[in-house]
């Protein structure tokens, strides 16, 4: 296997949790698997699927497609492509439910900075309906007690998240995403057969079927799915709020919000990859600290600062290269963002008499005169824990020499 590769793309027959468990821990940034073996019961590809997503790195891209259903792969966008011939295994079902079982189901969630236990909820019930899928996302009335509300994404970045996804697995099926702002949302008198449950939601089937009886309609079937437990705790949103909550206070949080006009790209994008757990300095509350000094930015600096570390990656040396491509990907065009990025590689100006740039990278290095140097120092030094003392000291010398 290459070393560390950025994005690695892995088409399989099948594959355990123990077999990608190297390819998962090696990859920087992405890892898409595509498993062409055909299943023919829905719990079988919910083990699959419970199985290999147990593989957790917060905020870490990652998504399992199966054949036949997925929409178009651009290889070329993928570091390393590897094809697996691995041996399927045999395994019993005690539910017979198969796959497109139902023609028309639905499903519910909050879909709060889309995880593995929403992948999971999503991808089974792609896999269950034959024609329409009507997926329920909570509205912003039925989150106000949730913990750390304020740094739940807006409604309609998680309806681009799951549509998405969606997208991505199994283009070619009908889905409507419904704006819950009651509990059964269209459930409750829609033409559906079927729903797809969690074990947390599982009791809402009465309270819908109870509201169908009351309306003449059908009962639903279910299928509920287990969930992804981590650390003994169920995977979830408000987990992953509190990990950004952890880098950055809720009036900081809302104040960077506030700076950034592009909600999408802020939410879906900025604030996942700044909390990925490999940072510890190069956070959300990096780039407060550099806007509390500034005293007024342009459209240039400001996606400088917003994707300059975008990506941060310790072990690789490419970092500002990949981030130029994030901010390209993200449809955000600035051709002299890209140079003040690729500037912050040694921070030496690449543009002469640009007293915009200098100013950035003033910014950009501020801390090393601050009253927080030495937390600083000891961030910094938790981020680069995979080299030695010795040679760590080498290379922060060599940073404080530019």
């Amino acid at each position: 296997m290459e070393n560390n590769p950025f994005r690695c793309l892995i088409y399989t027959n099948y594959i355990t949790k123990e077999q990608l468990k190297p390819y998962f821990e090696k990859t920087s940034d992405e890892l898409l698997v595509i498993i062409q073996n055909e299943f023919q019961y829905l719990e079988q590809f919910e083990r699959i699927l419970l199985d290999l997503y147990s593989l957790q790195r917060p905020f870490f891209k990652f998504n399992i497609l199966f054949a036949n259903n997925h929409g178009p792969i651009n290889e070329n966008l993928f570091d390393l492509v590897l094809h697996l011939n691995n041996e399927v295994l045999e395994f019993q079902v005690e539910n017979k439910l198969v796959r497109e079982n139902f023609k028309r189901a639905a499903n519910g969630g909050t879909f709060d900075y889309l995880h593995n236990g929403h992948k999971i909820l999503l991808s089974i019930s792609l896999l269950a309906v034959s024609n329409h899928l009507t997926i329920g996302i909570t509205g912003e009335e039925l989150l106000q007690k949730k913990k750390n509300k304020e740094f739940i994404q807006s409604y309609d970045t998680r309806q681009l998240c799951v549509k998405e996804f969606c997208s991505l697995f199994k283009p070619k099926i009908d889905i409507y995403l419904a704006k819950l702002v009651e509990p059964a949302g269209p459930t409750k008198d829609g033409e559906y057969e079927g729903i797809i449950l969690t074990k947390e939601t599982e009791s809402a089937k009465d309270y819908i079927n109870n509201l169908r009886i009351q309306n003449n309609l059908n009962q639903l079937d279910s299928y509920t799915i287990n969930m992804i437990v981590e650390n003994e705790q169920k995977l979830s949103s408000t987990q992953l709020r509190e990990l950004i909550c952890q880098t950055i206070s809720k009036d900081d949080f809302l104040k960077l919000k506030s700076l950034y006009k592009k909600q999408y790209l802020f939410e879906s994008l900025i604030v996942p990859y700044y909390s990925q757990p490999q940072r510890k300095y190069h956070t959300l509350q990096h780039l407060v600290q550099i806007f509390k000094l500034a005293d007024k930015i342009n459209d240039t600096q400001l996606n400088t600062i917003f994707f300059h570390d975008i990506v941060y990656y310790p072990k690789r040396n490419d970092n500002e290269e990949k981030s130029i491509e994030a901010m390209k990907q993200a449809n955000v065009q600035d051709a002299k963002a890209e140079l003040y990025i690729l500037s912050t590689k040694k921070h030496i100006p690449l543009i002469d008499d640009d007293d915009d740039l200098k100013y950035f990278l003033d910014l950009d290095l501020s801390i090393l005169e601050s009253d927080n140097y030495e937390q600083y120092t000891q961030q910094i030094r938790q981020e680069y824990i995979h080299i030695d003392d010795q040679n760590f000291k080498i290379g922060r010398k060599k940073v404080l020499e530019r």
